[in-house]
């Protein structure tokens, strides 16, 4: 075989240790190309004080290991469909999401944070009835739709980011959606796959609404 150009860097491929030229790929040059506008859209009302030049370090830095899971992405060269099972699959594992479904058997839960915390699903919790039997729960059971606006409208309105826990409007909305979950948690049985039910909260009915996941923060 003859000897690689000085100025050209190769790679092995396959068992049969063809010598090729080794280029960026169209994914990668899109992506260096794409990284440059969104910093450069991201950055521009960043200042020169030390509070935002940290802050351009920080910016960067998470686009630089974005970009390293990318490039290892782009070198496993992917079919399409392998792509995104592999995709979903990575965004279930960095979420410290359960791959399959839980058993809820005894040995799934104990963790250093509580002995009924699931190990698999640290979202998933349980605990003893009065029956002395398991229930079951999952921190994001439910999901509000349009909970900034109840936030927004009910009192005390002078003071957002607060609700009036005295308020019957307040006092209302608490009680149904934590007889919303508790609903959705007793319905929680083995094989369990963590769902969140999504719904929006209807001003006029007093009352929740089911919501489909792509409604964005306005009731029906």
């Amino acid at each position: 075989m003859s000897e690689c150009p000085a100025d050209e860097k190769y790679e092995v491929y396959s068992e049969h240790e063809v010598m090729m030229p080794k280029k960026k790929s169209r994914f990668l040059l899109w992506l260096d190309m794409e990284i440059k506008y969104a910093l450069k859209e991201e950055l521009k009302n960043v200042g020169k004080n030390e509070l935002d030049k940290t802050l351009n370090e920080y910016v960067k830095s998470v686009y630089k290991s974005a970009k390293q899971l990318a490039t290892l992405f782009d070198k496993q060269q992917h079919s399409g469909m392998s792509a995104q099972l592999t995709i979903k699959l990575f965004k279930k594992m960095a979420n410290w999401e359960n791959l399959s479904p839980l058993t809820l058997e005894d040995d799934e839960f104990g963790t250093m944070a509580g002995h009924d915390q699931n190990q698999r699903n640290s979202a998933v919790f349980r605990n003893k009835d009065k029956n002395n039997n398991w229930q079951y729960s999952y921190i994001y059971i439910v999901s509000i739709k349009n909970e900034n606006e109840v936030w927004l409208k009910y009192p005390p309105i002078d003071d957002c980011g607060t609700l009036d826990d005295n308020d019957p409007l307040v006092e209302n909305y608490f009680k149904k959606l934590q007889s919303l979950k508790d609903k959705h948690n007793d319905e929680i049985k083995a094989p369990y796959t963590p769902k969140t039910h999504y719904y929006n909260w209807d001003f006029k009915k007093k009352d929740f609404v089911n919501a489909s996941e792509k409604v964005e923060g306005e009731a029906k």
